[in-house]
């Protein structure tokens, strides 16, 4: 498979991958082909033109000027041939478990994980303190977060360290695989969103399991979610919300949507 996608700016400035829905949510204008298809008439020609198209529309796809034209409007957008961060670190990941390492009072990492956890759960008993090596979810969240920043340039993408309670019988498959809502937490409750859930506060999420993940999230635009939110709405400027929280004002529950925008550091066992 190959480690570039195709990519167009649509008519809010935001860059889509083919195959995608541009951000004004028109399922007619979505064109049917995809990145590996593109990808690989680009690599029979790179100065070539070829025909696409959605339900409404037919475009030339121009590799020399990297345009897009649709044959009856005229219209052009611009299009751009990029790194795939995910298909780049593939190869990676298959051969790369993540590495997981008991630290210790003499450890300074033991120091700053025990400093985020005990100002919000200084009454529990703590077991054991573990630091969690993935370089394949680490990877994905930076690149998520420029994607993010680029696109939304005047909003502030704080890394915000947050608390995921759950069983010990999780950690091996978080470890590895991140976070999933559909394995390690559906059966709790959606009160603010379907997705992970995260506090703000350790004591909070305790009540889920003995380990308590300490993870880097991308917080980004927050709405106050119900147990209806599939997936955030748009804000007023038609930018979607990147987290619910259960109180904009004061919150203290986050829920996340995409898997990419966050990742496990830290775990630790009561």
């Amino acid at each position: 498979m190959s480690e570039y996608k195709w990519q167009f700016r649509d008519e809010n400035g935001y860059w889509i991958d083919y195959g995608n829905v541009s951000s004004g949510n028109d399922l007619d204008c979505r064109v049917t082909a995809s990145s590996v298809t593109i990808e690989r008439e680009f690599a029979k020609n790179p100065n070539s033109k070829i025909q696409i198209s959605s339900l409404e529309h037919n475009y030339t796809l121009d590799f020399t000027t990297m345009k897009q034209t649709n044959l009856k409007t005229q219209v052009t957008r611009d299009v751009r041939r990029v790194k795939d961060p995910f298909r780049c670190v593939v190869n990676f990941h298959r051969h790369m478990s993540p590495e997981i390492t008991e630290i210790t009072p003499e450890d300074g990492e033991y120091t700053r994980a025990l400093q985020l956890l005990k100002p919000t759960s200084p009454n529990f008993n703590l077991h054991s303190l573990f630091k969690i090596n993935n370089h394949y979810l680490e990877t994905a969240f930076e690149n998520k977060r420029a994607q993010l920043q680029h696109q939304n340039p005047t909003v502030q993408y704080e890394v915000k360290w947050l608390f995921h309670g759950t069983s010990s019988s999780n950690v091996t498959s978080i470890a590895d695989g991140n976070i999933d809502w559909r394995l390690h937490g559906s059966k709790t409750g959606q009160l603010y969103g379907r997705g992970a859930y995260f506090a703000s506060q350790a004591s909070e999420s305790r009540r889920y399991g003995d380990t308590v993940f300490i993870c880097n999230d991308l917080v980004g635009l927050t709405t106050t979610g119900d147990s209806n939110t599939i997936k955030p709405p748009k804000d007023e400027y038609k930018r979607p919300f990147d987290t619910t929280v259960n109180d904009t004002a004061n919150p203290y529950i986050f829920v996340k949507f995409n898997s990419q925008e966050y990742y496990p550091v830290y775990y630790a066992l009561f």
